[in-house]
């Protein structure tokens, strides 16, 4: 099992829960990932118990100078 740390698209912070299926899918590094779970609220602290993990890629930047 493993806990992460995270920032959402709304920048605010969310904790992360991975229990081994899931860990074994994708070991913690650093990075942007694509992340599905369930919320779940314990102790009044909101976090999400990951069901499904990946990798996301980069965007690449448009070339503005053509």
């Amino acid at each position: 099992m493993s806990c992460g740390t995270g920032i959402v698209s709304h920048k605010d912070w969310i904790d992360t829960v991975h229990f081994p299926q899931v860990y074994h899918m994708a070991p913690p590094q650093s990075g942007f990932f694509r992340i599905t779970g369930k919320v779940i609220e314990e102790f009044k602290v909101n976090s999400i118990e990951v069901t499904y993990i990946e990798k996301a890629g980069i965007k690449k930047r448009m070339d503005s100078s053509s």
